[in-house]
């Protein structure tokens, strides 16, 4: 059934059916957003943005600082895994923000910016890491550090 009733002419292809479908609008009635969720996606959004900026230019600025060394995990080797954190949290920071700016009544934007600042927490703590090893001192404990992202 298409559109509502049998398809009788069979003479055309399916192709032209599933155009003729797509164009049909659809007939659910519209959701109303929770003003509770979009009453607190932009201050949410606004806290999460700037943590996580904050975040991810003090892991670069540690890194950098420690020569770009790479932090003492098993699985990194060379600088490609924290380069991958800071694309990570760089996406993920602009498309939460965009989605909860642009749909605050989605719970997708926030959940992105979320994970956007544990992706980036995670980097920060992976700089010291790499800081840690170069530096006579550090004000966190580098085991605090190692287990934090873990």
């Amino acid at each position: 059934m298409l559109g509502g009733g049998p398809r009788t002419d069979l003479t055309r292809p399916a192709s032209t059916a599933i155009f003729a479908a797509a164009r049909t609008p659809a007939r659910s009635p519209p959701e109303r957003p929770n003003p509770t969720i979009a009453a607190l996606a932009r201050p949410f959004a606004t806290v999460l943005g700037v943590s996580t900026s904050v975040m991810l230019v003090a892991a670069l600025l540690l890194w950098a600082r420690s020569g770009f060394e790479t932090p003492p995990y098993v699985f990194m080797r060379g600088p490609w895994p924290m380069v991958a954190f800071f694309a990570t949290g760089v996406t993920q920071l602009a498309s939460g923000l965009v989605l909860t700016i642009r749909r605050p009544d989605l719970p997708v934007g926030p959940l992105g910016l979320l994970f956007a600042a544990i992706v980036s927490l995670g980097a920060l703590m992976n700089a010291l890491l790499a800081f840690a090893e170069q530096a006579a001192s550090v004000p966190l404990p580098p085991a605090w550090a190692a287990w934090l992202p873990s």
